[in-house]
């Protein structure tokens, strides 16, 4: 399947499992491989955002709401910001 596959970066260091070798298998991977970085990015957006409002970091927000999960939270801080006075 692969060898005249002009966008795979080539040969066995790549492939040791020999995983490429079900066609259909191989195209749900790299769909699913594709999926899945996307996510990896929104996540690491969120983690900037979340630290970019807060002034913390991903730990101290995460022991903030340890703490005190009825306050700590989104909702929480949008209702006590003073737009809403």
């Amino acid at each position: 399947y692969l060898p005249g596959d002009n966008n795979y970066p080539g040969g066995a260091p790549f492939d040791p499992f020999k995983m490429s070798d079900n066609a259909e298998g191989f195209e749900w991977q790299r769909v699913a491989e594709i999926k899945h970085g996307r996510l990896a990015m929104l996540g690491m957006a969120a983690c900037f955002a979340q630290a970019a409002v807060t002034r913390q970091g991903p730990v101290a927000n995460l022991l903030a709401f340890a703490a005190d999960p009825a306050h700590a939270n989104v909702v929480a801080r949008f209702l006590s910001s003073s737009s809403f006075d």
